[in-house]
């Protein structure tokens, strides 16, 4: 395993950065490097490693990186291992952001080599978003500003659903509102019963939840592949395989919900144009 294996690794000094690299090459493993909290995300992103190491110190700040790599659904299951941890309140604040584990400076390359082949073995399984965002208070009070949730279907809505389900030569489209515990259909074409009636779902069955989370576009071709996806209760209860799907903003800008096409059957290229 490990010798196919990727490690991306956040840490802002140069020389300890390749010094780790070459005790944890001697693993097999296949180093990527990152050295601001700001590029933390679009370079996981575009590396896919199988497990990250990020130092406490980073620049930019480590919580900050470990908020927004929770906060996609790309990169919510990837392991992170932090190291350089001076006090023990310090490693508290990187688990509650999302590290898996915390090491203080005296561990050398070699333990945390080993640590990374460990966590291998034990996939993470992420079955919603970070509830920190969807709770936001600020988000929240955007979203009841909207003075749209519960509203009374409006044909302007499932108009504008039903153009995205032709566009998109997809069988459902909707227009979903991510409240704290739910996301609200203000707008639908496609959906059967139950969910036509109920105009709702528990959030534990949204796709929608991460475009609000990470703040951009989420396409996926075939839940049943997908890392994080494949836990969600939208896929395993209610069979939605493929998603596209774009974030409702408010003037604060703050994401307040998801507009989406949907299908029960996998989609190659699905895409926004």
């Amino acid at each position: 395993m490990a010798n196919l294996s990727k490690v991306l690794l956040l840490e802002s000094e140069f020389r300890e950065s390749h010094l780790f690299a070459t005790v944890i090459r001697e693993f097999g493993f296949i180093v990527s490097f990152c050295s601001e909290a700001d590029y933390a995300l679009s370079t996981a992103l575009k590396v896919k490693p199988d497990v990250i190491v990020l130092n406490s110190q980073l620049e930019g700040g480590a919580v900050k990186a470990l908020k927004e790599l929770g906060s996609s659904a790309h990169t919510a299951n990837i392991p992170v291992l932090a190291i350089n941890v001076l006090t023990e309140k310090d490693g508290e604040e990187l688990e509650l952001a999302g590290a898996q584990c915390c090491f203080s400076p005296e561990i050398d390359g070699k333990e945390i080599a080993v640590t990374v082949e460990k966590t291998l073995l034990q996939p993470l399984v992420v079955t919603e978003a970070p509830k920190e965002i969807i709770v936001n208070p600020d988000r929240l009070k955007a979203l009841e500003d909207a003075n749209l949730l519960d509203c009374a279907s409006e044909e302007s809505f499932d108009r504008l659903t039903a153009l995205a389900a032709k566009l998109l030569n997809a069988p459902t489209a909707v227009m979903s509102l991510v409240d704290k515990d739910r996301p609200f259909f203000m707008g639908q074409f496609g959906l059967g019963e139950p969910l036509l009636s109920a105009r709702q779902t528990p959030l534990s069955h949204s796709f929608c939840q991460w475009v609000v989370t990470e703040k951009t576009k989420l396409i996926v071709e075939d839940a049943s592949k997908h890392p994080v996806l494949c836990h969600n209760q939208a896929f395993r209860e209610i069979g939605v395989v493929a998603y596209a799907g774009i974030p409702l903003t408010a003037d604060t800008d703050q994401a307040i919900g998801s507009f989406c096409a949907l299908a029960h059957i996998r989609a190659p290229g699905l895409s926004w144009k």
